[in-house]
């Protein structure tokens, strides 16, 4: 008995180590692409304003 249980806790710690990784990874994965469709959206809104400004960083009216 003492053995079963010991088999179990290892497979229990054995799937913790994996699943709890993976929804870490998951959650991050699913947070960059929310930012990443929220900045298309504004690139979108922009180029539809007619204000397309610049995609390295710099601020509209310099070249």
């Amino acid at each position: 008995m003492s053995r079963r249980g010991g088999v179990i806790r290892l497979g229990l710690a054995f799937l913790a180590g994996l699943v709890f990784p993976a929804l870490v990874f998951f959650r991050a994965g699913l947070e960059g692409a929310a930012a990443a469709i929220e900045t298309r959206k504004h690139l979108r809104d922009d180029l539809r304003q007619g204000h397309a400004g610049h995609f390295d960083g710099r601020p509209e009216g310099q070249t």
